[in-house]
């Protein structure tokens, strides 16, 4: 039945990665059982990660959804996500 759930599972893979893992590490300053403290410990470091995250959203999310409307926007939003997701279980994992 992998057949049935693994492309979805795949394709949401990078929505986890972007939206809490990456979050969660500069957060909790450690990635599983990696330390990544010695990345985090700066300030300025963690400055430049949330301005990133704010100027990615906003190139990602917020232009396509301002030129193409919410739906449209969204939809080319995870379309996107999706196909690299997908790109990345198949290089990868196959």
């Amino acid at each position: 039945f992998q057949h049935m759930y693994a492309p979805l599972m795949f394709a949401l893979m990078t929505l986890s990665k972007v939206i809490s893992q990456d979050i969660g590490v500069v957060m909790r300053k450690r990635l599983f059982q990696i330390d990544a403290n010695c990345r985090y410990a700066s300030k300025g470091y963690i400055a430049r990660f949330w301005i990133m995250k704010v100027l990615t959203t906003l190139y990602m999310i917020a232009l396509p959804i301002y030129i193409h409307g919410f739906g449209q926007g969204m939809k080319l939003f995870l379309i996107a996500h999706f196909t690299c997701g997908e790109l990345l279980a198949t290089f990868f994992i196959v």
